[in-house]
Formats: C-alpha cells, sequence, structure tokens
C-alpha cells in the first residue's frame, strides 16, 4: 500500500492587531500570531490559539464562547490551555 504524505497551507494576513496566520488541522482553525510578550530566548516566537470565531447572522446578538473546547486528550487539552 502506498503511503500518503500529509500536508496542510496557512494564510497570512494584515489586521488592526498585527500579522495574523491562519491554518487548519482535522477540521480545527487556528490563528498564530506574533508572541509580543517575548523577553526570553526560551520563550515562544508565536502563540497559537484556536480560531472559534463565528460571526453573528444578521438580526443575531453576538454571543460569547462559554468554556474551552475539549479535543479527548488531556494532555493537548492542557498545552492548549497554557498557551
Amino acid at each position: 500500500m502506498e503511503k500518503k504524505e500529509w500536508s496542510t497551507g496557512a494564510w497570512k494576513k494584515q489586521t488592526q492587531k498585527g500579522e495574523v496566520i491562519n491554518f487548519t488541522i482535522n477540521n480545527v482553525k487556528y490563528s498564530m500570531w506574533v508572541n509580543s510578550y517575548k523577553k526570553q530566548d526560551n520563550h515562544p516566537d508565536y502563540k497559537i490559539v484556536i480560531n472559534d470565531f463565528k460571526p453573528k447572522q444578521q438580526g443575531e446578538q453576538a454571543k460569547p464562547t462559554t468554556g474551552k473546547p475539549s479535543y479527548g486528550n488531556k494532555d493537548f487539552d492542557d498545552f492548549l490551555g497554557n498557551l
């Protein structure tokens, strides 16, 4: 059986808050921002956050997201919670 290589793409965008790189892995959208709080070499250059923004529909009030999403893997959930 032939081994299929996995790949994804990313899109760079300039916003009022700075440059962001957006990408999707396993149908989960992520945004990667420059870490403006970096003070030491061992701090990450970028912060990656789950992009769960959903624009409100016409006539609909914006609803705040409640809690953090869970992906069924405690280590991964904890890793995301520490970003």
